[in-house]
């Protein structure tokens, strides 16, 4: 059986890949995305990559949805508790691209850090919503993080031997700790947390 979630979550992505079949090359057309957009993490649709570039690219989009939205956490949410949160967000990730970073150059690849169709939908809703932010936020970060840990996973277990395969092993434990953290936020049914 589907969890009612995921089977949003796919929907949203079909949608979210829907454009003219003239604005696409074959490749586009076969992943999903669009030109200069990386394939949509694991958890989202289809499997790990082992492809190196791919990884490294996926993992460094990640990385800057969640310092974005945690920037935008920090000026919108009411909870002191998703403030915090956003905050270490914003410093755990930005270590994350560190760390990519030099994996990657150690691989001999140059990150493209190119948001998906659906980080930007995300961001963009994060930006427009109103009281209902703070569960708005906890729910993407909760897929967000789950995708990303899904997709560290299946890399350090699959992909090629070396210093991305390390970064994806080291790095899990890191985004599973976020998952846990977020599992404890509680937000009232509104949306809105307590005030500040």
């Amino acid at each position: 059986m589907i969890h009612p979630r995921m089977a949003g979550l796919a929907a949203a992505i079909l949608l979210a890949g829907c454009n003219s079949p003239d604005a696409t090359t074959p490749k586009e057309a076969a992943d999903g995305t669009m030109p200069g957009e990386v394939s949509p993490p694991v958890g989202t649709a289809g499997a790990a990559t082992t492809d190196p570039q791919n990884f490294a690219n996926r993992m460094a989009a990640s990385d800057q949805f969640e310092i974005d939205s945690a920037k935008v956490a920090q000026d919108k949410a009411k909870s002191k508790e998703l403030r915090d949160f956003a905050a270490k967000m914003i410093s755990d990730h930005t270590a994350s691209s560190a760390k990519l970073k030099t994996a990657a150059a150690a691989e001999g690849l140059t990150l493209a850090v190119n948001p998906t169709s659906q980080q930007g939908a995300d961001l963009a809703a994060l930006r427009a919503a109103g009281d209902n932010f703070d569960s708005l936020y906890l729910d993407q970060q909760r897929k967000a993080h789950e995708a990303a840990l899904a997709e560290l996973r299946g890399f350090a277990q699959t992909g090629t031997q070396g210093a991305l395969r390390d970064f994806a092993s080291s790095t899990a434990p890191v985004v599973d700790g976020h998952l846990k953290m977020l599992r404890e936020i509680k937000v009232p049914a509104g949306g809105s947390g307590a005030a500040r």
